[in-house]
């Protein structure tokens, strides 16, 4: 792939891309000024911007974590630090391409003792829907779905379903991947047993024909986390490491089978890896290797490493043909970039 700089319209850091229809949605933020969230709008090389009304004082100041829509409706929640533990306060909001509000919560919403964090956000059944952590009831930190109510968000209680701990497994999130089918997560599950403690890669599945919540293990020879999950009708691919090397799994009708023929990518922990967006042309992954974005591609003869933009590949999205990748840099920098495969 070759890749090519896309630049913001003025001193903007890119944070989320989210496709809309033939346009793109980008996240961003300005670092200088108040308010500092930004949505713009990428139709066929013009940009525009999505007017913005915040309505607290965290919002003026939030950073965007996840924007999803329908390709008519926009929904998005972003945080900032506050309080004297510096923890983050949580702002939600909706609308459309005319404009979006702020629409304030109760801070026991997301906040609290039983508080664990919000991971992302995806459609489910045409609404939105939040995915992050909360206390258990059994043992440390459920995964758990908050539902929208018009515009006021309630979490559900994840005890019974296979989003809630044990005394033996506690799961970890770690991704909401994307699914037009239903939801995907990816992430672990720590295993206590025997006086042994695993870290198992797993991802969990809930879809509109199996409405109740599945986790998978995903085969692994030692210590690992799934980072990315992408799934359509049966199918679904995962991507993660194990034991510090990047790892993918692919899941046909509840069937997980690990790649053997992948080339050797050393990825460290904190790493994140991502599954080619719904559209893309065949199967591809992005990681970070030595702090340099890598392309994986399935190809007839199995997966293919290539050179990726420079940085650590943070978001992505397919659109028209064309991949578009934010990268990051140790300082905090940020750029967009866009390629085509075999270009």
């Amino acid at each position: 792939m070759s890749w090519e700089r896309v630049r913001l319209p003025g001193d903007l850091t890119p944070l989320t891309l989210t496709p809309m229809g033939d346009r793109l949605l980008v996240g961003a933020r300005v670092e200088s000024a108040q308010p500092a969230p930004k949505l713009l709008l990428l139709d066929h090389g013009d940009w525009s911007a999505v007017p913005l009304r915040p309505d607290s004082f965290y919002a003026d100041r939030a950073r965007w974590r996840s924007v999803v829509t329908d390709g008519h409706r926009i929904f998005a929640f972003g945080d900032a630090p506050g309080g004297a533990h510096s923890n983050p306060r949580w702002t939600t909001w909706a609308g459309s391409l005319d404009g979006l509000r702020e629409y304030p919560q109760f801070f026991e919403t997301f906040g609290g003792w039983g508080a664990g964090g919000l991971t992302g956000m995806t459609m489910y059944q045409g609404e939105p829907l939040i995915i992050g952590s909360w206390s258990s009831e059994s043992s440390g930190l459920d995964i758990a779905e908050w539902t929208a109510d018009g515009n006021d968000w309630s979490r559900r209680d994840s005890t019974g379903t296979a989003l809630a701990n044990s005394k033996h497994a506690l799961n970890v999130i770690r991704a909401v991947g994307q699914d037009p089918d239903g939801i995907a997560l990816a992430g672990a599950v720590v295993k206590l047993a025997d006086g042994q403690v695993t870290l198992q890669p797993a991802m969990w599945r809930r879809t509109t024909l199996e409405p109740e919540w599945v986790r998978l293990d995903l085969p692994a020879v030692a210590a690992g986390e799934a980072t990315g999950v992408r799934c359509s009708g049966g199918s679904c691919v995962a991507t993660g490491y194990v034991d510090d090397r990047l790892a993918i799994w692919s899941v046909q009708d509840g069937a997980v089978k690990p790649a053997d023929d992948l080339p050797m990518v050393n990825v460290g922990s904190d790493s994140v890896a991502l599954v080619g967006a719904t559209g893309a042309d065949g199967s591809f992954v992005m990681t970070t290797s030595a702090g340099h974005s890598l392309v994986l591609t399935l190809g007839p003869e199995g997966w293919v490493r290539t050179q990726g933009p420079a940085g650590t590949a943070v978001a992505s999205a397919y659109l028209a043909g064309r991949t578009y990748v934010i990268t990051t840099t140790p300082d905090g920098g940020a750029a967009l970039w866009a390629g085509r495969l075999g270009s």
